[in-house]
């Protein structure tokens, strides 16, 4: 009898052991989402940096070529207003562009996290599972063993 206590000891030290693993999975699957979460928050900011950045100089641009149209003496119509829009077009696509790559990497960021937390889930789901699935091959097999003796099958 004593090394049917040990089969149920050894298949609960087994079930103890899987639901260990399955916390441990999950606690860091948490931690990496909220890392990529503060990461995909760092990206915001940097992207509105950026986008602060490229205004400015944009502005900057436009300025001096108001004062280049300006000090030529040329009116404000024809070629160097074209010149002048364009400049302006150009200035605000590449602001959009700014923008939105720094939003797509932020997403990009936060749905790892996502898939990170769902990993964590389902390995903490899994060791569940696992663990029954010790308990009961260790209480089967102290069953088994309990019935060869009683019954004198021992070598079967």
């Amino acid at each position: 009898m004593p090394f049917i206590g040990a089969i149920i000891a050894l298949a609960l030290v087994g079930a103890l052991g899987n639901l260990q693993a399955g916390k441990a999975a999950r606690s860091a699957s948490r931690r990496n989402a909220e890392e990529l979460e503060r990461r995909a928050g760092f990206e915001l900011e940097s992207t509105d940096i950026s986008v602060s950045q490229s205004e400015r100089d944009s502005e900057s641009t436009l300025s001096q070529i108001e004062a280049d149209i300006g000090a030529s003496n040329l009116l404000m119509s024809g070629s160097p207003l074209l010149v002048l829009n364009e400049s302006k077009r150009r200035a605000d696509e590449e602001v959009a562009l700014i923008r939105r790559g720094g939003e797509e990497r932020a997403r990009g960021l936060r749905v790892q996290g996502g898939f990170e937390r769902t990993a964590g889930e389902q390995a903490r789901t899994a060791s569940l599972f696992n663990a029954s699935g010790s308990l009961l091959r260790g209480v089967g097999m102290a069953g088994t063993l309990r019935r060869d003796r009683v019954t004198g099958r021992a070598g079967d």
